[in-house]
């Protein structure tokens, strides 16, 4: 193995700028990154745009979401925003010819491959080809080089024409959610419903937005009237927390389609329908129960059943025994939803006052409801978390609609709520990230938890895919950015949102010397950073956000990740990292939180393949613990200053600490000292040290333990099979997890501080009043 080696899987394809050597180059350089994902996605996709453009045409629309309305927001970027309105959209992409095992090239010949590439691009009756006449291919026996451009006339006619491409084919809220039809009394006849519209929406609600800005505009009134009518389904008042899996689950959300005005017609009608039937009720409600029930069923249920049925309700309900079965909505898709209702219904109030119509306030009041569920939401986030904590995929989904209503809403509470939740998301990324790696406990989807450490496509921790575009941080990406990845990078690429001085200089500056960090949510997290690694704890197994009259998915829990040593200088995948795997995997995994400012333990240890070169000795005894010794300033290519010395122990389980045929250990990294050589007085004088702190160190029956540290403290801790943990330091019960350390403290009650380890940079949250956020940043 060649170590330090970039692995072959890793090959990029985006040119971004070279990576931010600290803050303040990293606050500088935003636009220049920026840049290159705008420009990828608005002219480097054409290729993309045409086949999906094709798709629809044909009547396929389930790639209209992200992966289309992405292409779009980048295109109306370029065509508004002040930083490229005056360059041309340009790109260019070469593109391999493939060869068989043999050697020789695929295809039969040179043009069949170039037509095969070029797909529907090269398509004459493709819709919307605008660009194909503007840009350039050059075929080569061994690649295709595209050099796209894309006029500014051209972009805006690939806008218009691809969102009244778009139609709506399913539901806002959860995909798959089960309806009971025909006989309620049958489980088997439940059929899953088509969802997941709430994505599209979100992404359509920011083209309007974006697209419709004063002296700006890029959307065409027919494009306008198409969005409302097809696509723009999330207005109204707050949907139901949970939805009943009998009578409203095919449509749990309450999509509403339309224009402003025939939206505002309908529900002045519905309104005055539902207030008639309310006094009906009333009157008859006052009858003795007698008398009710003999009128429903003996005809006046019948001279009802017309208002009941206008306004959609079933009168035979009246009179049948009560029977449902409800089903909670998820905490991304409820954010998406009501988000997107907070501005489209802002954007309708907007149009219906323009035109004069006489029955905004009905608008209006459904629009205060929506208001205060997502300042009451936003609040108990920035208290206590988001409820599917660091949740992959579902993350960029509650950031992204966040990241809406911080840039589109006009109401400063949100907005200001919008921006505290968005600060203390990335400032508890900043904390626990290596060079943009980072490894966390998270909610939902547990079958994502061997990912690589730069995932930025299927089931990625989006807040990985943030921080390239905030903080620039590639050094570990020297070839620039997946194409892939590039795509998930829209967002924060066509944002406002900038990191808070206090935020950009935890996450770039770790060079300046070492901090720790703890974050309590459902679950807890614990990091220790130094320059040359990044410890972290793996958390603790939590139950599902929601369940289904007492059972859930295993999916849905809490994960428990590996405790793990995170080298700066570099790393791709969890094999390249030194850590403690505990028992099972995914949602099984065992609690891993036993580790203290470099030190970790716990069950089943595992050491960095990438830094076997490191490796510097050990010693295998036939009885007792095995001893292993890492220096990584032995690998070729390394600087002063990013290495560290590692010393481990490994001993086989006992029945009472985790049971037979297993290992568990000890390990424990410290900085390397400067400008020394590979093999040096410095570290044999650590190993020797570590070795004997180590050999003293074993469990009782009760899995407890005592360790000296390489810093002299004293480390009592607990290996059991569910569980490995810090119980004790220096004699002192070791203090219950709380938001608190040198990045993130909170009261639990809505105040919170946001500091920076090495400067005076801050900012101060205030949430404790629901309708007053405060937030003030220093420097601002």
């Amino acid at each position: 193995m060649i170590c330090l080696g970039i692995p072959a899987a890793r090959a990029q394809n985006i040119v971004f700028p070279p990576p931010a050597a600290d803050a303040a180059s990293a606050a500088a350089g935003f636009d220049e990154r920026a840049r290159a994902i705008v420009a990828y996605n608005a002219c480097g996709r054409e290729l993309d745009y045409s086949a999906l453009r094709k798709e629809m045409a044909g009547g396929e629309y389930e790639n209209q979401g992200e992966g289309f309305t992405g292409i779009l927001i980048a295109k109306i970027a370029w065509l508004t925003d002040p930083r490229y309105v005056h360059s041309p959209c340009e790109h260019e992409m070469i593109v391999p010819r493939p060869k068989l095992d043999d050697g020789t090239f695929a295809y039969p010949s040179l043009q069949d491959f170039v037509n095969d590439k070029l797909g529907a691009w090269g398509d004459p009756a493709t819709p919307t080809r605008c660009s194909a006449g503007t840009s350039l291919v050059v075929p080569r026996e061994d690649q295709m080089t595209i050099k796209f451009k894309v006029d500014r006339a051209c972009l805006k006619q690939q806008v218009n024409e691809g969102i009244r491409a778009m139609e709506k084919t399913s539901q806002m809220g959860t995909d798959g959610l089960h309806c009971v039809e025909n006989d309620p009394t049958l489980i088997s006849g439940a059929i899953a419903r088509k969802g997941d519209f709430d994505v599209v929406v979100r992404d359509v609600v920011r083209i309007l937005s974006m697209g419709t800005r004063p002296r700006q505009e890029v959307l065409e009134p027919e494009t306008v009237t198409h969005m409302y009518g097809h696509l723009l389904a999330a207005r109204g008042p707050v949907s139901p927390a949970e939805y009943s899996m009998v009578s409203d689950c095919h449509d749990p959300a309450g999509d509403e389609l339309g224009t402003p005005e025939d939206y505002a017609d309908r529900e002045s009608w519905y309104n005055e329908a539902l207030q008639t039937l309310s006094d009906i009720f009333k009157w008859l409600f006052n009858l003795p129960i007698r008398l009710l029930v003999t009128g429903l069923v003996s005809g006046v249920s019948l001279g009802i059943a017309p208002f009941l049925l206008a306004a959609g309700v079933d009168p035979t309900q009246l009179i049948l025994p009560h029977w449902d079965i409800t089903v909670g909505e998820t905490e991304n898709h409820r954010l998406m939803i009501e988000t997107s209702k907070y501005l489209t219904n802002a954007a309708i109030i907007r149009e219906l006052k323009r035109i004069d119509h006489d029955n905004v306030s009905d608008i209006e009041e459904y629009q205060t409801g929506v208001r205060n569920w997502l300042l009451h939401t936003l609040q108990q986030i920035a208290v206590h978390d988001f409820s599917e904590y660091n949740a992959r995929p579902y993350t960029r989904y509650s950031l992204n609609a966040i990241l809406n209503l911080y840039e589109f809403a006009e109401d400063p509470a949100l907005r200001t709520a919008s921006q505290i939740v968005l600060d203390l998301s990335a400032a508890k990324f900043a904390a626990a990230n290596n060079r943009g790696r980072r490894v966390v406990p998270f909610r939902r989807l547990s079958e994502y938890d061997a990912k690589g450490l730069y995932e930025f496509v299927q089931g990625s921790d989006h807040e990985v895919v943030r921080s390239v575009v905030l903080s620039g941080q590639t050094q570990l990406l020297p070839l620039g950015i997946d194409r892939e990845g590039a795509k998930s990078m829209v967002y924060p690429a066509v944002s406002s949102y900038r990191l808070p001085a206090a935020v950009q200089e935890t996450a770039v500056d770790r060079h300046k010397g070492p901090f720790a960090q703890e974050i309590r949510h459902t679950s807890v997290e614990g990091y220790f950073s130094s320059p040359s690694f990044t410890m972290s704890l793996g958390g603790v197994r939590t139950p599902a956000a929601l369940n289904f009259y007492g059972n859930e998915r295993g999916v849905d829990r809490g994960v428990a990740m590996p405790t793990c040593i995170i080298p700066t200088i570099g790393g791709w995948t969890p094999e390249d990292l030194f850590s403690f795997a505990g028992i099972g995997k995914e949602d099984e995994r065992s609690s891993n939180i036993c580790g203290w400012k470099g030190f970790i333990c716990g069950v089943n240890p595992r050491f960095s393949a990438f830094l076997s070169c490191a490796f510097a000795g050990g010693e295998t005894t036939s009885s007792g613990p095995d001893f292993s010794f890492f220096n990584t300033a032995r690998c070729p290519g390394q600087t002063p200053g990013r290495n560290f010395y590692l010393a481990s122990m490994t001993r086989r389980c006992g029945g009472a600490t985790c049971g037979e045929g297993r290992d568990w250990g000890l390990m424990e990294a410290v900085e390397a000292p400067n400008a020394v050589p590979g093999n040096d007085a410095f570290f044999e004088g650590f190993r020797q040290r570590r070795r004997a702190a180590m050999a003293a160190s074993n469990v009782d029956a009760s899995g407890i333990g005592t360790y000296e540290s390489a810093s002299g403290d004293l480390i009592q801790y607990q290996i059991q099979p569910g569980l490995a943990s810090v119980l004790a330091i220096n004699g002192s019960p070791r203090p219950a997890f709380a938001t608190k350390g040198q990045v993130l403290n909170s009261d639990g009650a809505g105040k919170v501080f946001i500091t920076s380890p090495f400067t005076s940079s801050r900012v101060e949250i205030d949430f404790t009043d629901v309708n007053n956020p405060k937030r003030a940043a220093f420097p601002p």
